[in-house]
């Protein structure tokens, strides 16, 4: 079992960074979310919504698990090789908003032999996707309206 968590704080107000990344998850995701090039929904973001993500290597079958507002959101993604749930946490801190993400996964079939590699590429993921949450969020107070 894959098991990786990474916190990261954002100088960005709760609210503020709860909605770009829950609330307007199936349009943000693709901009943070490393490997994820479009999100396919049929609907707005609730718990029991499904998307198609599209990205490299594969596509993900997503599904929302959880959305409570400005604390937590959670969803499980199947990919051919692995299985996932990401949760990320929301607290509100002095300089900002504490973000914590945490997977858990499950690689399937012969991918179970590279557990460990599969390890290591999820936490890169995770470290590189609340990165690049940072980047966008805090770069967003500075810039005209993107």
């Amino acid at each position: 079992m894959i098991k990786v968590e990474n916190s990261i704080v954002i100088n960005r107000p709760v609210e503020e960074v709860f909605a770009y990344i829950a609330t307007d998850f199936f349009e943000t995701a693709p901009a943070w979310f490393p490997g994820l090039s479009e999100v396919e929904a049929d609907g707005p973001v609730s718990v029991g919504a499904t998307a198609v993500g599209h990205g490299k290597p594969y596509a993900w079958k997503l599904q929302i698990l959880e959305y409570e507002i400005n604390r937590k959101f959670a969803w499980t993604a199947i990919a051919k090789v692995i299985q996932n749930t990401n949760s990320l946490t929301f607290e509100s801190v002095t300089e900002g908003t504490k973000v914590t993400c945490a997977s858990t996964g499950q690689p399937i079939g012969l991918w179970q032999l590279a557990e460990a590699l599969m390890t290591g590429s999820v936490e890169r993921g995770n470290v590189c996707a609340v990165n690049n949450l940072k980047d966008r969020l805090e770069r967003k107070k500075a810039l005209p309206a993107e």
